[in-house]
């Protein structure tokens, strides 16, 4: 069995129908209670609908880091790869939008910023815009517990319908020895 390109588990099943051989542990090391999908790529869509865009105190965690089977906490599971926005009405003034991801305990607004530049708000309406993501790889991954959130900065008078989508990977897939 490839472990790099396992989609879907079956329910309680024996290790070995899992593809456990002498050098490959089995998936989770015993049996599954329940069908388990873990998808490679995940998609996620955060909508503030209407004036909601215009009140700093709606941008916060959206997701969070999922565990995956044998990925300790502080091992790197997740990697963003693309952030889109779009919005309905511009900005009238200095808003902008960030991304940040956060460790339990610490607000998304304290967290590590995973943008290299803001998203300016009073850009031309219903225009995809994308996000410059940051160099630093460290900053674009996330570790199961992470959150992963947004960021308002400025003012944000008129903004109306705030769409974002972000493009994460799973980078974990099996066990380190």
């Amino acid at each position: 069995m490839n472990y790099a390109t396992l989609q879907e588990f079956s329910v309680n099943e024996s290790p070995a129908a899992l593809g456990a051989t002498g050098d490959q542990p089995a998936i989770g090391g015993g049996y599954l209670s329940k069908p388990v999908v873990i998808p490679r790529r995940i998609i996620i869509p955060v909508v503030l609908a209407g004036a909601a865009a215009a009140t700093a105190a709606n941008y916060d965690a959206f997701w969070i880091a999922p565990p995956i089977p044998h990925c300790t906490s502080g091992q790197m599971a997740y990697q963003i790869m693309s952030v889109y926005a779009a919005w309905s009405v511009a900005c009238s003034s200095t808003g902008t939008l960030s991304l940040a991801t956060a460790a339990a305990g610490t607000a998304i607004s304290g967290g590590t910023g995973i943008l290299s530049a803001t998203i300016a708000l009073n850009g031309a309406a219903n225009t995809p815009v994308a996000g410059a993501l940051s160099t630093t790889l460290a900053t674009l991954q996330m570790s199961p517990g992470m959150r992963l959130g947004l960021v308002a900065g400025g003012t944000l008078t008129s903004t109306s319908h705030l769409v974002v989508t972000v493009e994460i990977m799973r980078i974990k897939f099996m066990p380190t020895a």
